[in-house]
């Protein structure tokens, strides 16, 4: 799929998900219900079924690679947003809520439907592996940046937070695969074909989902907020833009490379709402940064991949 086409599909997708929460043919529980299905048992399939592939020494070196810069990435996109919060002079709750949409892209309801539009061969193992580390650091990081400055986390609720992280469909279901990839199991068709399935509904329905829980958010409040449009700046257009700058020159595979820069260039995490929300943290600027940077996303996301191919 070109990135004209991945515009067009991300916005009627989104606008579907949208259309069908104002007009309340589906409910906010509709919503919720469905992130949940998307990421028990869709994220899980897709995970386990990109792995059913024959082992690849190739795969193996663009896997460790892949890992290294997703944990790189996560480094420098805080030690973006802290100087931009220096700048900024920003020290209330939306200092928090910046460092956070910074650090984790969209890696679940955006990332597999573009990876896998931009790069059907390989594009859903590849952020299968990527993702590993981000599930892992995002519900132990997240509470600490987000939560309000009086509101003291235990070492026992720290411990817990990590290791429900751990324990999730997602994250239990990359071990899985990788025994699959690395035992070489092939599975019976029906088994298979139930995974397929499975796998082709995460781009309608992420998409979608995207779109009921956009529907939920203040829009006037979110328009009226100038400090989110430099954050959807920053997350849309610096962040991509410097991860092209410093990866341009490593020896990477070229499908590693792009990903990599497209994967900055993704919205802020729906986890952003949820985690705020959780911890009383700022829940309003957190569904702005959502909101607004999925809106921007829809055009920002296709034109990096554009350029990407005429670069790269």
């Amino acid at each position: 799929m070109n990135a004209t086409s991945l515009a067009l599909v991300m916005f009627l997708l989104i606008l579907v998900g949208y259309t069908a929460r104002k007009l309340k043919i589906v409910d906010g529980n509709f919503g919720r219900g469905l992130s949940m299905f998307l990421y028990d048992f869709v994220f899980p399939a897709i995970i386990v079924s990109s792995m059913s592939i024959p082992v690849d020494k190739n795969d193996l070196e663009n896997s460790l690679h892949l890992i290294i810069i997703s944990i790189g990435m996560i480094i420098l996109m805080f030690a973006i947003s802290f100087a931009a919060k220096s700048i900024m002079k920003t020290k209330d709750s939306f200092a928090g809520i910046m460092s956070f949409a910074m650090m984790f892209p969209n890696f679940t309801f955006m990332a597999y439907p573009v990876m896998e539009s931009l790069f059907p061969d390989k594009g859903l193992f590849y952020i299968s592996i990527f993702t590993v580390p981000v599930r892992l650091i995002i519900y132990v990081a997240g509470p600490l940046l987000i939560k309000p400055k009086d509101i003291k986390l235990s070492s026992y609720e720290m411990i817990k937070t990590a290791a429900g992280a751990l324990l999730t469909p997602p994250v239990l279901a990359v071990p899985v695969g990788l025994a699959v990839y690395f035992l070489g199991v092939t599975f019976p068709v029906p088994i298979a074909s139930t995974l397929e399935f499975l796998g082709r509904t995460a781009t309608p329905m992420g998409m979608a989902v995207t779109g009921i829980l956009l529907a939920e958010a203040p829009i006037r409040k979110i328009f009226a907020d100038k400090r989110l449009y430099v954050l959807s700046f920053m997350r849309l257009v610096m962040a991509p833009l410097i991860v092209f700058l410093v990866l341009f020159k490593i020896p990477l595979d070229p499908v590693v490379f792009k990903m990599a820069v497209i994967y900055s260039a993704l919205p802020a995490a729906a986890a952003t709402t949820v985690i705020a929300i959780q911890y009383k943290g700022d829940a309003q600027n957190a569904a702005g940064s959502v909101f607004l940077t999925t809106v921007f996303s829809v055009v920002s996301v296709p034109v990096c991949a554009m350029l990407l191919d005429l670069v790269v």
